[in-house]
Formats: structure tokens, C-alpha cells, sequence
């Protein structure tokens, strides 16, 4: 069960990354602005790998519900909760909660990369000029 959580886990963390990384290539232009802007979230992983592995020690405390709770880390946390925590109810509420994170961050994501992109969306109509009579 632990090297299936594990899967499900990594897949969960991939997913949620991988839609915020389609949303700044969206905002970006060129390959150095995408650079540029995956800086921070790079960053932000460091610290979200750091609060998931302060929570690791102490799974009952208010840090590790925390971090469980925040969709970044959850992963994480959840993953290193399988190997401490036999019970699977946790980890099942844990993937739905991911999965709507997954679909939020993607929705918004695309929209952005269909809008900003591929140019393509709801066609706006050109207000019309009054006929001169």
C-alpha cells in the first residue's frame, strides 16, 4: 500500500507543479521570461519541501496539519504520514482534496495559456457604428 500511495503521491505533487508552470509559461513570451518567472516557484519548492519535513516529526501537531492542509506541501506530508500511520481514510481525503487542487490549478492555468497563447477563446464583437442616414 505504501509504494501505491507513493505513486499516487508523487503524481499528485507532479500535477499541481506541473499546472503552475503551464500558467507562468502562459504570462511568458520567450523562453528567458519563462526562466525568469519559474524562478520564485523553484524557490518556493525549497520552502515548501522544508515545511513538509519540519511536519514529518511530530505528524499530530499543528504544523504537520498545516502542511498536510496546504495543497504544495500536502504530498509531502502525506506521503511521509503513510509511513508512520496505518490508517487509510487519512490519505483518501487527502487525494480527493489534492485532486481539486489539481483541477482549480489547471482550470485557471489553461485559461490563461488559451487566452494568452494559442489567442483563442470567446470572440469579442467590435461595437458597431450607428448607420448614417
Amino acid at each position: 500500500m505504501f509504494v501505491i500511495l507513493g505513486v499516487v503521491y508523487f503524481a499528485m505533487s507532479y500535477l499541481l507543479l506541473g499546472a503552475i508552470f503551464l500558467g507562468i509559461g502562459a504570462h511568458a513570451s520567450s523562453a528567458r521570461e519563462v526562466q525568469t518567472l519559474s524562478m520564485p516557484v523553484t524557490m518556493a519548492q525549497v520552502v515548501i519541501f522544508a515545511l513538509a519535513s519540519i511536519a514529518v516529526g511530530a505528524p499530530d501537531s499543528s504544523r504537520a496539519l498545516a502542511a498536510a492542509i496546504f495543497p504544495l506541501s500536502s504530498p509531502y506530508v502525506m506521503i511521509a504520514r503513510a509511513g508512520e500511520v496505518s490508517d487509510l481514510w487519512p490519505h483518501v481525503m487527502a487525494v480527493v482534496w489534492q485532486l481539486l487542487w489539481v483541477a482549480l490549478f489547471l482550470r485557471v492555468a489553461s485559461n490563461i495559456f488559451r487566452k494568452n497563447v494559442l489567442k483563442s477563446g470567446p470572440v469579442r464583437q467590435k461595437p458597431r457604428k450607428p448607420a448614417r442616414t
